[in-house]
């Protein structure tokens, strides 16, 4: 779901420039607001899968999922931070 929220926010932000308006502060908001909702229905599915395992008994399976994608999550967010700094700062 929340690949395509982003979808159609970019085709409203195409069909916008279009017509020759620019983004105003309330299409700003809309945006923000969609992607919110995307975020809390990937974090949903994920903790959904997670639940799933255990109850089909793969509780190991279960964990390394939890643990490799919190770890790859905040290892990727580190990465983009470093990344930033050393394009941005220099």
């Amino acid at each position: 779901m929340p690949q395509l929220s982003f979808y159609y926010s970019q085709q409203e932000r195409a069909f916008h420039h279009r017509r020759g308006k620019k983004n105003d502060v309330r299409e700003v908001r809309k945006d923000g607001h969609r992607k919110i909702i995307g975020a809390f229905t990937t974090f949903s599915t994920f903790k959904l899968e997670s639940v799933n395992l255990f109850r089909r008994g793969e509780g190991k399976t279960s964990l390394l999922y939890m643990r490799m994608t919190y770890l790859l999550g905040i290892g990727a967010a580190w990465l983009g931070y470093l990344i930033h700094m050393l394009l941005f700062t220099l």
